[in-house]
């Protein structure tokens, strides 16, 4: 890990998950602004000095996180950490997650040839930051659902009744998201196949039917920022190349 993020920003860019230097520099030109209003964020550290949280459980607390608030500031140390953690902990789901996309791209080349449509007609030129990925039409969560990213596991913290499942306290509780993303119920009887259009139209599918990047209070932090990666891959790769299967590509999964 250390070898790929020295590669990939530098012995300077490396430097600011390990000195703090750079997070105090940072503070003390937020504490000199004038009226004490802070300057415009410009990078992950100014969100992260922003953020606080206050704690205060009811009886509930520790299965629904209901009612709870945090009196508790990150500290120095903590928030190069939670940059280190966005920036870079994901970078092999992400990886994954592009193979995948490219894979089952290579085996459906309509689906490929629809996206390179929508890619041309949002990028006339070369695709260039900024760009408002996250308002184009490029059908890229439709993509995403086949690959089925590690659900957080849970440790009951008190005995409970699930529905008509007992759960005992120190017990793990997993989610089984395989089956979820391929419940015909949830997703149709075309569940099974590989059908991008099954996004573009009204659902009535729970938010939990898509549990790529879990839910609730400890979803993945990394999720927007992984979206937007992938989505800017996809758009500079299919500007400039056409992905073809080979007589070696398996084309008997995921359908």
């Amino acid at each position: 890990m250390d070898v790929i993020y020295r590669l990939a920003l530098g012995q300077s860019g490396s430097k600011m998950f390990t000195d703090d230097r750079r997070v105090k520099d940072i503070e003390s030109a937020r504490n000199e602004s004038t009226h004490g209003v802070p300057p415009e964020a410009t990078d992950f550290i100014d969100l992260f000095l922003d953020v606080k949280a206050e704690q205060n459980f009811d009886n509930n607390a520790e299965f629904l996180k209901t009612g709870m608030k945090i009196t508790k500031q990150l500290t120095r140390s903590e928030i190069p950490a939670q940059c280190f953690v966005l920036l870079l902990a994901g970078f092999e789901t992400t990886a994954t997650s592009l193979a995948y996309i490219t894979y089952l791209l290579a085996k459906h080349p309509a689906v490929q040839q629809k996206l390179q449509a929508e890619i041309d007609e949002y990028c006339h030129e070369e695709v260039r930051l900024p760009i408002r990925l996250d308002k184009s039409d490029f059908p890229h969560h439709e993509l995403s659902t086949v690959v089925s990213l590690r659900a957080n596991s849970r440790q009951c913290m008190k005995s409970t009744t699930l529905g008509d499942v007992q759960v005992k306290e120190g017990e793990f509780v997993l989610v089984d998201t395989f089956s979820i993303h391929y419940d015909h119920n949830l997703w149709g009887e075309d569940a099974d196949k590989f059908c991008p259009e099954r996004w573009l139209k009204p659902s009535e599918r729970p938010l939990a039917a898509f549990l790529s990047f879990g839910i609730g209070p400890r979803q993945c932090i990394g999720m927007r920022l992984a979206l937007m990666e992938e989505k800017l891959v996809l758009a500079h790769l299919l500007k400039r190349f056409d992905i073809a299967a080979t007589k070696d590509t398996d084309v008997g999964a995921f359908g």
